[in-house]
């Protein structure tokens, strides 16, 4: 290997940007251009796992840099109508550059270029990278699978459910269903299938999207032996998402670029989505990773103003003949 370093980031934009285009880009990068040369990686805390197959390194950036972002938009930060990365996140990668410059004889820097992430580059049936399944770490996975085990008192199948939440200028955005919707989604689906369900918990702040927590769905207490919360956050929260989805039935995901991770690992998955937005998810390179989509309902009836509102009774229909089926 060459005594050479290629530092790729800062990554300070949305989560399913950085796995579905950029991690996937600059893998073929590496891959490509720069193969003898040792690589870092610097994004959010917890991301490491989707980097790990073609890098050498993974470098978080601090909270203290973090906190500072409100608005995460495509691959940067929606600052005065711009999409941005904050000069402070170059000065962060630069240091690392500085640090590294007497161990190599040459350090270069990649940066996300917000042109390449136009919509009329991504939303194609065949963008640029290389795009992988991957595979849990195993410890973390083996962590997971016990949690499973010891948290559920039967052998019921597990659902995993990204319940959204995500508020934007003070409101629910329009992708998003009420914690009541949510909370009697799920009491249904326990009722009806009888199964246990575990929720990613992602903790939702400023405009960055989220999800709800068991303690936000007022759901009766006697269904709370049926669910699990589990906080996606650390080091490995990614690696917890990838054993999370690899050990249970299926998941259902609420209108959010996340759906596309069970595409990564080509595990069944139920998307509720927007009408206007369902054609993202049904592009050449998601069905190369999913058997033509075998097993992958994207259920996108509704339209933005509409969505909120979607009845329940409806959604728990759709979800029933997805589940039935796999």
């Amino acid at each position: 290997m060459e005594n050479k370093l290629i530092i790729f980031g800062p990554w300070v934009g949305e989560f399913s940007y950085e796995f579905c285009w950029w991690v996937p880009q600059i893998r073929e990068i590496k891959n490509k251009l720069y193969p003898n040369y040792y690589s870092l990686a610097v994004s959010f805390e917890g991301r490491k796992g989707f980097y790990k197959d073609f890098t050498d390194g993974f470098v978080p950036l601090p909270e203290s840099l973090t906190k500072t972002l409100r608005f995460p938009s495509c691959a940067a930060e929606f600052i005065n109508g711009q999409h941005l990365i904050p000069s402070i996140f170059y000065d962060f990668v630069n240091q690392i550059k500085l640090n590294y410059e007497n161990d190599f004889d040459e350090v270069i820097i990649y940066s996300p270029q917000q042109e390449e992430f136009a919509l009329e580059k991504i939303y194609t049936n065949n963008p640029k990278g290389e795009r992988i399944h991957y595979t849990p770490d195993l410890n973390i996975e083996n962590e997971i699978k016990d949690l499973i085990k010891n948290s559920f008192s039967n052998d019921k199948d597990v659902i995993t459910i990204m319940a959204r939440n995500r508020n934007r200028f003070q409101n629910l955005d329009q992708q998003t269903l009420s914690s009541e919707k949510w909370g009697e989604f799920i009491k249904n689906i326990i009722d009806d299938l009888d199964v246990n369900i575990i929720l990613l918990g992602i903790e939702s702040k400023h405009s960055k999207g989220g999800s709800y927590f068991l303690e936000n769905l007022n759901t009766p207490l006697k269904y709370h032996n049926r669910i699990l919360t589990i906080p996606l956050n650390g080091e490995n929260s990614v690696e917890k998402q990838f054993s999370i989805l690899k050990n249970t039935k299926c998941s259902f995901y609420g209108g959010s670029g996340a759906g596309h991770l069970p595409f990564f690992m080509n595990t069944p998955v139920f998307i509720h989505q927007t009408k206007e937005n369902g054609f993202r998810l049904k592009f050449n390179w998601q069905k190369q990773l999913t058997n033509n989509h075998e097993k992958v309902k994207i259920f996108d009836k509704y339209p933005k103003h509409q969505f909120p509102n979607t009845p329940v009774q409806e959604l728990i229909g759709e979800f029933t003949e997805f589940y039935k089926k796999i």
